[in-house]
């Protein structure tokens, strides 16, 4: 019988990936509109934030928040594919970036979109032009400048820039830079050097669950390393750290049995195995722990548990088979994605997927199939907006429409009232009211300022005095007379007492009038220009709303033209990697049936020679 031995899946998974994460430390928000479009980046709603983004920069609305903005909306095209678009984000940041530190972070950004297009001899160009002043940036442009050379299969040179990015990191580790730090030596030859920063990477204390699954990805590289320079019993133990829950667990599984295939310890190899078939049949390790288990039962002389465990691989290959043959014929339907779960109201709005299909995890695992499914979901969300924003501009002209017949129906009365204003007018009648006061102050006309009730007294007084000058000549007639004079001298002295104060509060009030008569004037000024900006404001507003209509009504025909082209792809993707899943279980099936009928005839011949 063949001796199965391990995939290439295990020595070159992990072996040849490069992590690209690179943590920014968060800075404070002091925009409302930025802070907003943050909220859905990080919902993964990446339309929307894109949208308030740009809406916030014609507005003028992001305050000292621009450049940040470009360096997040040149990310955000970078992510949908619009390269060229990035690059001209990118450039515009460089061209108004005041601080060394910002044109850092700008041509840092720059090397990360370069480095995603494939362009290396940009990467390294933007990289040079890195100040590196300060450590923390400089810690990052190693690890990009590292991960470039990877990608251009330097690791010598990834060793170096790499190193030095490792000897600049104070305090806490950068656990990704180690990681690829790990990933060139092993590429290198050094495993043994690796092995110790892996070593120390896997045993790390961690708080969250990326750090965990980095700790993992660490303790599975460092492992495959040893097992391939052949130390499988010392590799045992850096499987044994993996977690049973993570996201590599199944592989370290069946790392850790071939461990002890290799180091010689067939039942030992049954123990990760066998946990490793009560899974779910929908990753490679899992298969292949299916053909693998039957393998070390030969080994042991155990036949009879070796054809039970060949049947039943047999029979979850043909389960598995068939479900992938339904699977292909399913993606023929043009809503096969939205049926099997891989689109839903919570994915079209940035959620994640259903995976209602066990098989869809390993569909999607694969990097093209998924740049394609985002890229057709996206266009979706597109094709949603569109249709919301299109009701929405219906609902602003209603709303036009409904102020701009308010707007004729108050027009006429404003102007009608502002007809009845004339501020000449007014300013002649202050003035007429400044001389009659400078006249009373020189003349002391008393009297002119004297209030009603004293001038209705003043006229009694002297009606008095005239009925007593009406009286005949005598004693009692001039005693009379005397009073009254006494009365209309006290009086008079009143009034003239009051005078100051009284010509002070009419000098006042009239210097008083100046302010609202200038106000008057500018309210007027205001409102008539108020009236013409507002019709040039709805002419405006309507010809913005009829120009967004106009290009909704001519990019949806091509949307849906996209759609069907992505649609398409799509399904052709997804059937060329779901066939070759097909036939990759077909390779096993046809192993384990092919064993199966080894042992059947080896069974049938001992028992013809008995």
């Amino acid at each position: 019988m063949r001796r199965v031995r391990p995939t290439a899946l295990l020595y070159g998974l992990l072996l040849g990936m490069a992590s690209q994460a690179m943590a920014a430390a968060p800075a404070p928000v002091r925009s409302l509109e930025y802070g907003e479009a943050l909220f859905y980046f990080f919902q993964q709603d990446y339309l929307n934030a894109g949208v308030r983004l740009m809406a916030a920069q014609q507005r003028r609305r992001l305050g000292t928040h621009d450049q940040d903005a470009d360096l997040l909306l040149g990310g955000l095209q970078l992510a949908y594919g619009m390269h060229d678009v990035a690059a001209r984000t990118f450039d515009r940041v460089l061209d108004a970036a005041a601080t060394p530190a910002a044109r850092d972070r700008a041509w840092h950004a720059l090397a990360r979109l370069a480095y995603r297009r494939g362009d290396w001899q940009r990467a390294n160009q933007a990289l040079g032009r890195i100040s590196v002043s300060d450590p923390q940036q400089a810690a990052k442009t190693a690890l990009l400048s590292g991960l470039v050379a990877l990608a251009q299969q330097q690791p010598g040179r990834g060793v170096a820039v790499l190193q030095q990015g490792y000897g600049l990191q104070a305090g806490v580790r950068d656990p990704y830079l180690e990681y690829n730090l790990a990933i060139a030596l092993i590429r290198t030859g050094k495993s043994q050097e690796a092995v110790a920063l892996l070593d120390g990477l896997g045993q790390r204390q961690v708080e969250y669950e990326e750090a965990a699954t980095i700790r993992d990805h660490a303790n599975l590289a460092a492992a495959f390393a040893l097992l391939q320079s052949g130390a499988p019993q010392e590799a045992q133990r850096f499987f044994g750290r993996v977690r049973l829950t993570g996201t590599v667990s199944n592989l370290a599984l069946l790392g850790s049995g071939w461990a002890a295939v290799e180091a010689g310890s067939y039942a030992q190899a049954l123990t990760p195995w066998r946990e490793l078939m009560r899974r779910t049949p929908r990753d490679a390790p899992v298969l292949e722990a299916l053909i693998a288990v039957p393998f070390v039962h030969l080994q042991l002389d155990e036949n009879a548990r070796a054809a039970r465990v060949y049947e039943q691989a047999v029979e979850i290959y043909q389960e598995e088979r068939n479900a992938l043959t339904e699977a292909i014929a399913e993606t023929d339907d043009p809503e096969w994605l939205l049926q099997v779960g891989l689109l839903t109201r919570s994915s079209l709005s940035g959620g994640g997927a259903g995976f209602e299909h066990h098989w869809l995890p390993r569909l999607i695992a694969s990097n093209t199939f998924q740049e394609a499914w985002k890229n057709y979901r996206d266009l979706l969300q597109l094709e949603q907006s569109l249709s919301r924003w299109q009701q929405s501009l219906n609902a602003y002209q209603t709303m036009l429409t409904e102020r701009k017949a308010r707007f004729d129906l108050v027009v006429p009365q404003i102007e009608k009232r502002l007809a009845g204003l004339d501020p000449n007018e007014l300013h002649e009648r202050r003035k007429a009211l400044q001389t009659a006061l400078l006249d009373v102050i020189e003349t002391r006309a008393v009297w002119r300022l004297a209030t009603a009730a004293e001038k209705g007294i003043q006229r009694e007084i002297e009606a008095l005095a005239a009925r007593v000058e009406k009286l005949s000549p005598s004693s009692e007639k001039a005693a009379f007379a005397d009073r009254v004079r006494r009365l209309q001298g006290l009086h008079y002295w009143q009034v003239h007492a009051a005078f100051p104060q009284r010509r002070w509060q009419a000098t006042r009030a009239v210097d008083e009038l100046d302010a609202p008569l200038a106000q008057m004037g500018k309210r007027i000024g205001t409102l008539r220009g108020a009236r013409a900006f507002a019709r040039l404001r709805i002419g405006d507003l309507e010809e913005r709303i009829h120009r967004a209509q106009t290009r909704i009504v001519q990019y949806r025909p091509r949307l849906a033209q996209t759609l069907v082209r992505q649609r398409e792809r799509v399904k052709q993707l997804a059937q060329r990697e779901l066939t070759a899943q097909q036939a990759q279980i077909d390779s096993y099936l046809l192993q384990a049936r092919y064993a199966l009928a080894q042992l059947y005839d080896r069974a049938q011949d001992r028992g013809g020679a008995q």
